[in-house]
């Protein structure tokens, strides 16, 4: 992490820095919202609701990771830049069919094994 962060300083990986710094976002979010996919047989949200200290958690977890290239401090040093409106669009989508695709998978888990973890 650190080497890839001190080549971020050169021109050349500029493109790479970013893209990676932007997928990793993107890999908090979903790691996150994925938490509440597998914790319950049922649908998370609609059918069922976590307790609210992980929902707490969960929301301030994926804030802070979205927010950092707006925090001064933090942005400069990590060499971080506001990423555009259109990301959010990305990330929502990203979540959307991410979610939609595990918990897919969990349906085909429970007709095929009769349980859930």
């Amino acid at each position: 992490m650190c080497v890839m962060l001190t080549s971020c300083r050169s021109g050349s990986l500029g493109l790479l820095c970013v893209l990676f710094v932007r997928v990793a976002q993107v890999g908090l979010v979903t790691q996150v919202l994925i938490v509440h996919c597998v914790r319950t047989e049922k649908v998370p949200f609609l059918q069922s609701r976590a307790n609210p200290r992980l929902s707490l958690m969960s929301v301030l977890v994926g804030a802070v990771g979205l927010a950092l290239p707006y925090i001064p401090g933090i942005s400069g040093a990590l060499h971080m830049r506001a990423p555009p409106a259109s990301f959010f669009i990305v990330v929502a989508g990203t979540c959307l069919v991410y979610a939609l695709l595990v918990l897919i998978a969990k349906k085909i888990f429970i007709r095929v094994f009769k349980q859930w973890l």
